[in-house]
């Protein structure tokens, strides 16, 4: 498996698919890990409990955007010290990011924990389902350090070349959800879900661990922690949230607007905001993966090289990702809404009209 990648001498076309492709797996195998509860929720449970999973998932989206979009700020200066070849400012880096990501995963923990009732009202949750959601939530929550830790993680292997690892610990926990979610909704019910969910998550951020120990691809030092890194890893945190955020607030606010309808008008949003991730995932991960080789090109002066890189993402995104993805999703849209809650309560969609859209 190889760990490194050299993005400042090698092919730019060649280096950037060795990155992007497992990293597109791996989104799409996290796109996988988060539709194993909806299809065993929707089969198994119906579609009130469906309902209840669709209004769980917006503070579930926020939650991930903002890890995402944090870690990917860490990663842009960890990259650039990378290719600048600084190894005391690429380990003070790492030491103070994870520090800081312990510290800001735990209080965000204990917040929503908090105030997670209010949040659900505001969000105009219905009394059919706001008990349910109400638990799965408190319940998912309570691992958020994990998945936290897990996507900084991720960011760092990036940071340094390697983004396949990311995929092998997807696939594993995605199977792991998929084993675990049936049995426990068998003989817990629809709390189950979350506590599956749950598990599959630490076990996933173990294994990172385990490899990472096992691999040495840095030092990691608590005594390398530097206060003077944290104000500019908060600078570079911030956009990167708000980037990754914006589509999940914007999931927040018409899950809000359709929950005043009916429990089935809200179950048919569900499904099509879950169809929806297909075409925005492989974007995400495109994203992440430039975010790392311009940063060490930076980091190396090559902005030459950055420019290269961005040029062939363009060109490849846009000449067969969105035409290929969104051209299959319209084709197949009556399929993709009968599996998550059977023909039985098949709640009618809009995604037709939708997908034509996300290219803008």
């Amino acid at each position: 498996m190889p760990t490194k990648i050299d993005f400042i001498g090698g092919n730019t076309k060649r280096c950037l698919m060795a990155m992007a492709l497992p990293m597109i797996a791996a989104m799409f195998l996290n796109m996988m890990y988060n539709l194993v509860d909806s299809l065993w929720i929707g089969n198994l449970l119906g579609k009130t409990a469906y309902a209840a999973l669709t209004n769980s998932t917006p503070i579930i989206l926020i939650l991930t955007s903002v890890a995402m979009g944090a870690t990917n700020g860490v990663s842009i200066l960890i990259s650039q010290a990378i290719g600048a070849k600084d190894k005391k400012k690429t380990e003070s880096l790492i030491a103070t990011s994870f520090c800081v990501a312990v510290a800001f995963s735990l209080l965000v923990t204990i917040l929503l924990e908090i105030f997670l009732p209010g949040i659900l009202k505001a969000l105009n949750t219905p009394a059919e389902t706001y008990d349910m959601a109400y638990s799965y939530l408190a319940i998912y929550i309570l691992g958020y350090l994990a998945v936290y830790l897990y996507l900084y993680f991720t960011a760092v292997l990036r940071s340094f070349g390697n983004s396949m690892f990311q995929a092998v610990a997807m696939l594993v926990s995605t199977i792991l959800n998929a084993i675990l979610d049936p049995i426990f909704i068998h003989f817990i019910g629809f709390h189950g879900a979350a506590i599956a969910t749950l598990l599959s998550q630490m076990i996933c951020l173990l294994f990172m661990l385990i490899y990472l120990k096992k691999k040495k691809l840095f030092t990691f030092k608590i005594s390398a922690f530097n206060c003077n890194d944290v104000l500019p890893l908060i600078q570079k945190a911030i956009p990167s949230v708000i980037q990754q955020s914006i589509p999940a607030i914007s999931t927040t606010s018409l899950t809000a607007l359709v929950s005043t309808y009916s429990v089935t008008a809200i179950a048919a949003y569900g499904v099509t905001g879950k169809l929806e991730t297909i075409l925005f995932y492989p974007a995400m991960a495109l994203n992440m993966v430039l975010t790392t080789i311009i940063g060490q090109c930076a980091g190396g002066a090559r902005y030459d090289r950055a420019k290269d890189y961005l040029k062939c993402a363009l060109f490849l995104q846009y000449s067969s990702y969105f035409s290929h993805c969104r051209k299959g999703l319209t084709a197949f849209a009556v399929f993709c809404l009968s599996i998550f809650v059977g023909k039985r309560d098949k709640p009618s969609s809009g995604i037709g009209c939708r997908s034509p859209s996300f290219p803008i």
